[in-house]
């Protein structure tokens, strides 16, 4: 996690150094290093189940790989990481290891540092302990693994904080937070508003409105018997309380079910697309508008490869592998490239077995991490996004 002057909460003298950014020059420059995030000392969720705690710029491994072992210049920008963490109200993960790269007595003073400047501002917690504090504070001590499915954190009131939506009974309750009271505002969530067949079915959360506060679409089928019985529809809160729309229903039964909300085309509103790879268009007061063409493979990535604000579509498995532009919500996706698995120089995994295939996105290239990138440089498989877009 790097503190950058990116951030307009930070003040200056902290993140910048000689005009230059104090921490980024912690990031190792004589090999491949892209595992960092910037401005976000916060928890942070993983594929649904797992907490993931950035560690802060720098480690004591970064340091005495830039200036040397036990150099007081770490200590000293410990000491400003920390300032801004107790500004961000975030956590301060410290890494350090007992091969002599920095010294006790260097630690104990940014532990007097922090009780001196901050007092009570800082608590000092094993991980167990941040991780029970957590799942009270969320899950009001269920098991995370237990909630992950039906318990989400998402903006909902748009306001640049996450809120919890928990959507395990017709009592749910929605959880705003109130970053100048620093606690909950509690709402009636979703479920408790009316609607039986949403945690029976499936939901989606998207933005389906223009002012960017978060929507619930929702789908159930049900039969008995010989019938079919077909429910669709979305919630929308409007700063204040979730509001049902059953306009939004397309009133088809279909065996393709609703996947996942994406703003496909970047006007800030989602489109739907279902398991078919068929995708529709969202307008207020309508049901939901069929577009005049499909997605070229189910198992994709959705990225912005050109920065024109569209999301571009990579996929590469066991059998095949392309890439393809997006146009308009008339043309849709146009290919690039793409071939067999079996062709010379094919695109690496993306997905193996439908799961991640150890690779992610970051400055502006596709990364491949896994066990057949070992005896690579720097144990990695890498595509720049320009790369991606050549045809050849």
């Amino acid at each position: 996690m790097v503190y950058t002057s990116a951030d307009p909460e930070l003040p200056k003298e902290l993140v910048l150094e000689d005009g230059k950014e104090r921490f980024k020059k912690y990031l190792p420059a004589d090999r491949e290093f892209v595992n960092w995030i910037e401005n976000y000392p916060y928890p942070y969720v993983i594929g649904k189940y797992c907490w993931q705690f950035p560690c802060m710029t720098p480690s004591d491994w970064e340091a005495q790989h830039l200036h040397k072992s036990n150099n007081p210049l770490t200590v000293r920008d410990w000491k400003a990481a920390l300032d801004c963490t107790v500004i961000k109200k975030g956590v301060f993960n410290m890494v350090f290891h007992p091969h002599g790269w920095i010294k006790a007595e260097q630690i104990i003073d940014l532990i007097d540092h922090a009780v001196e400047k901050h007092g009570k501002k800082v608590k000092f917690l094993t991980f167990k302990e941040a991780y029970k504090r957590l799942q009270k504070a969320i899950f009001r001590d269920d098991e995370w693994r237990a909630a992950a499915d039906v318990v989400v954190l998402a903006d909902v009131n748009n306001d640049g904080y996450l809120d919890i939506v928990d959507m395990r009974s017709k009592a749910g309750k929605t959880y705003l937070w109130d970053p100048d009271l620093t606690n909950w505002q509690i709402v009636p969530g979703p479920e408790s508003v009316g609607l039986k067949p949403l945690l029976g079915g499936g939901f989606h959360f998207g933005v389906l409105q223009k002012n960017g506060m978060a929507s619930v679409a929702y789908h159930s089928v049900s039969r008995a018997y010989s019938n079919e019985r077909y429910d669709e529809g979305a919630f929308h809160f409007d700063g204040k309380q979730w509001v049902l729309d059953r306009t939004i229903s397309s009133g088809i039964a279909t065996l393709a079910k609703p996947m996942r909300l994406l703003d496909l085309d970047g006007d800030g509103i989602c489109e739907k697309i279902d398991s078919a790879g068929a995708v529709f268009r969202h307008e207020p007061g309508k049901a939901w508008q069929r577009l005049p063409f499909t997605l070229p493979a189910k198992d994709a990535r959705f990225l912005d490869l050109r920065g024109a604000g569209k999301l571009d579509l990579i996929f590469a498995n066991e059998k095949e592998f392309g890439v393809y532009r997006f146009g308009d919500m008339k043309t849709g996706y146009t290919k690039v490239r793409a071939g067999k698995a079996s062709d010379a120089n094919p695109l690496p995994m993306i997905t193996r077995r439908g799961m991640n295939n150890g690779c992610w996105a970051h400055s502006g290239q596709l990364w491949w991490a896994n066990e057949d990138t070992v005896l690579l440089k720097n144990h990695v498989d890498r595509r720049s996004f320009k790369e991606l877009l050549e045809a050849k």
